[in-house]
């Protein structure tokens, strides 16, 4: 049962940078129907953005921006900023290693917002 009204949540951008892009889980009644957030262990999950009527894979599940106490964070709060890594960045790369080309290359510049606890 993973493809359930429960399993999915819809959320607004709010921040997207060159790597990322980032949503805010809103609280009622600023939220949209069946806003939510990752939870721990979805990292790598995918990210969906409607365009001209259809889903397209636009990212994957990265991180959570910590509140207060990172040893008493739980998941699932209101408020909750989650960050996802934005493929598009990436295509040209991910392309070359599916078409069996590819170079190792490091990405070692940061923008955006830092992470504050490891992976969701």
């Amino acid at each position: 049962p993973n493809r359930t009204e429960l399993r999915r949540a819809f959320n607004r951008v709010t921040s997207a940078y060159d790597r990322w892009f980032c949503y805010v889980f809103d609280e009622p009644p600023a939220a949209l129907p069946l806003e939510g957030v990752i939870g721990n262990g979805d990292s790598g999950g995918p990210a969906l953005i409607q365009a001209d009527g259809q889903w397209r894979l636009a990212g994957l599940a990265s991180w959570k921006v910590v509140q207060g106490n990172v040893l008493t964070a739980r998941p699932g709060r209101y408020g909750q900023t989650v960050c996802n890594v934005r493929l598009g960045h990436y295509r040209e790369w991910i392309e070359s290693v599916m078409a069996g080309q590819a170079q190792a290359q490091a990405y070692n510049s940061f923008d955006g917002p830092m992470p504050l606890l490891g992976g969701a």
